[in-house]
């Protein structure tokens, strides 16, 4: 009996340490668990993490001006297109770097009166214009300026001899900007004084402006002037959509890839959708993406977090290029509330490359981004020759039949102009503002077409 009794003592030792040792990892393990990462919650358990966002480019190099033109004395009006030495010398050397406009404004009430434009006008100016005219707040972001700017900005006016101003232009009058007497001028004086004197001009691409002439009954903004250009570089796309392109980009587009299903088109095209949001991937390699607008939260949104919100997107989705820039944003007042449509440019030959409604577009309300189209151009082709281009004053008798009657020109440049659904060569193009709407003149055949809208 005794070695029965000390077998089954020993027995429950070991049964008791078992067991102690089971409690033990059970109380090890959840206090690990409990302390370490808390109670998880179902969001959390499917939760993907958030790629970091790329850096997004200062807007000083989105919201820049497209031509600087610079009246100098002798009657000389020069152009300086974006890329050419002269622009940067001027711009980025003489108004940027100096900070010129770091703290300037808000621009005073009342327009310079018609003597007062005159006098300055008498002596240098330089206006850093814009494709189209740009809400004041993106602009004053954009170089630091105070206070409200006002509802759009056409140019940058800058006067750095006689009366040192710097105005924005609004409707084609001058709107002087508090503050700017202050600043020191000197610099931007001498740097425009040498690039305007002849022997400098065309080595740094110096283009002559002239005044154009108007079709009959049709007046000209003040400040309409148009380059002197007989040639325009040939620019080709040279984007070639590689095989299963359109796969590549569903990650991108689409939180959950397991439930979009690929539907072929006729002409080419492939849609992506999950049932809610579709992606459209054209054969060129043009994109087109829409997701339900939610109704309006909050009424509206601003022009500032329309364009953070559009350059975000952007850098999620295949990237910003060096050489895109703001081409214009355009409020869209609809029922509950408003949103922005915007347009991106590309620079290409000192030009800017467009699509009606810009290479690329985009529309942001309150809400976030819901619709996006984009032009796969980049890289440009390299190719050689040029096209000869009509003069600015056919391309609007070209565009005359289009408006009978009196007509304000308000702005007018070249560009290129292409169709993102078809690859190929751009058409160099005469840009026309009038009023509100926005019109293509192509410089070689003179056929017209609209540029608002979508393509």
């Amino acid at each position: 009996m005794p070695d029965n009794a000390e077998k089954r003592r020993w027995e429950d030792a070991k049964s008791a340490v078992l067991a102690l040792l089971v409690v033990l990892s059970l109380v090890l393990s959840f206090g690990l668990w409990w302390s370490a990462a808390g109670p998880l919650k179902g969001e959390e358990l499917w939760k993907q993490e958030t790629p970091s966002l790329p850096p997004l480019p200062d807007w000083s190099r989105v919201v820049v001006p497209t031509r600087l033109l610079v009246h100098a004395s002798g009657d000389r009006h020069l152009l300086f297109s974006m890329g050419s030495d002269g622009y940067r010398e001027i711009w980025e050397g003489g108004c940027l770097r100096t900070g010129l406009l770091d703290g300037v404004g808000p621009p005073v009430t009342q327009p310079l009166r018609d003597a007062e434009v005159r006098a300055l006008e008498g002596g240098m100016l330089l206006e850093a214009r814009f494709a189209t005219p740009l809400p004041g707040s993106l602009v004053a972001r954009a170089y630091r300026m105070r206070g409200d700017v006002g509802d759009s900005v056409e140019a940058l006016v800058f006067t750095p001899e006689r009366w040192p101003y710097i105005a924005i232009r609004r409707a084609g009058q001058l709107y002087p900007l508090e503050g700017a007497a202050e600043r020191d001028f000197r610099l931007l004086a001498q740097i425009v004084s040498r690039l305007a004197s002849p022997g400098v001009m065309a080595p740094q691409g110096a283009i002559p402006l002239v005044s154009p002439a108007l079709p009959e009954g049709w007046e000209a903004s003040p400040g309409l002037w148009v380059p002197k250009a007989a040639t325009v570089p040939r620019l080709v796309a040279g984007f070639v959509p590689p095989p299963g392109y359109g796969h590549t980009l569903v990650g991108q587009f689409f939180a959950d890839p397991t439930v979009v299903r690929r539907i072929e088109e006729r002409d080419g095209a492939t849609i992506f959708t999950d049932g809610r949001s579709g992606l459209r991937v054209y054969p060129s390699g043009a994109l087109e993406y829409n997701t339900p607008r939610p109704p309006p939260a909050r009424g509206g949104i601003g022009a500032e977090a329309a364009l953070s919100v559009a350059l975000s997107f952007l850098a999620t989705h295949g990237g910003i290029p060096s050489d895109m820039l703001l081409w214009g944003c355009w409020p869209v007042r609809e029922e509950g509330g408003q949103a922005w449509a915007l347009g991106m440019g590309l620079a290409a030959h000192g030009l800017v490359v467009l699509a009606p409604g810009g290479a690329v577009s985009l529309a942001v309300g309150d809400q976030g981004l819901y619709g996006y189209r984009a032009a796969a151009w980049l890289p440009w082709q390299e190719t050689a020759g040029s096209h000869r281009i009509m003069p600015a004053q056919e391309a609007l008798v070209r565009l005359a039949p289009r408006h009978p009657g009196r007509v304000l020109v308000e702005d007018m440049y070249l560009a290129y102009v292409g169709n993102p659904v078809v690859a190929g060569e751009l058409r160099p193009t005469w840009v026309v503002r009038t009023g509100a709407a926005l019109w293509a003149v192509d410089a070689v055949t003179g056929k017209v077409q609209s540029l608002e809208g979508r393509w």
